[in-house]
């Protein structure tokens, strides 16, 4: 019972520095309340994977309200300082065709997410009302219709 219950523990708190190592790839204007997926894949120097945050309701509000002028500045990460951590000027969607031209992107293709939440990502990522930026080796796509925020990385 004692093994069950430290095995338990230490699961909980891999979940919560997850959701904080996560949570610092985004800039800190981009509120997030809880992870629906962090999943991917990792080999000895490289890996994938995305990481899907519930969007908190003031910058959902703010992104419904203000458009991209609410994410102007919102280029760096609140975690990584370095260039490493600093994101290119916000668009709006749809994403690049090339993004999902094999049917997601990188990152996101590593996701072990249900396959309803990634129908909603890409369905949104295709249309005129989501945000997308870019780093070396990552992305971030939000989706205020869906209080959604998907940060992938690849490499």
């Amino acid at each position: 019972m004692v093994a069950i219950s430290l095995l338990l523990m230490a699961y909980g708190a891999w979940c919560v520095l997850e959701y904080h190592w996560f949570k610092g790839r985004l800039p800190a204007r981009i509120g997030v309340t809880y992870p629906l997926s962090i999943s991917g894949h990792s080999g000895m120097r490289e890996g994938c994977g995305a990481a899907i945050f519930r969007m908190s309701d003031a910058t959902a509000a703010s992104v419904s309200r203000e458009g991209i002028r609410f994410l102007a500045g919102a280029t760096q990460a609140r975690a990584v300082s370095s260039p490493y951590g600093t994101y290119r000027p916000w668009q709006e969607t749809p994403v690049p065709a090339d993004w999902t031209s094999d049917g997601t992107w990188s990152g996101l293709d590593c996701s072990s997410a249900n396959r309803w939440l990634l129908r909603k990502i890409l369905d949104a990522a295709g249309e005129k009302g989501s945000y997308y930026t870019t780093k070396p080796e990552g992305s971030i796509l939000i989706i205020p219709a869906h209080k959604l925020v998907v940060f992938s990385y690849f490499g």
